[in-house]
């Protein structure tokens, strides 16, 4: 394999990484925000 393919294939792999590192990212802040509204949708319910 020459070296500019090897360049471009480990370039697409980082960027690949960087998205899916970014898609995660996204989806954990999403996971907290929804738990975070549903404790306090609980707590509204139970007067606290």
């Amino acid at each position: 394999m020459n070296k500019f393919k090897e360049l471009l294939e480990k370039a697409g792999d980082l960027q690949f990484i960087k998205k899916a590192k970014d898609y995660i990212a996204i989806h954990k802040i999403a996971a907290v925000t929804t738990a975070t509204t549903a404790a306090a949708g609980e707590n509204i319910k139970s007067g606290l």
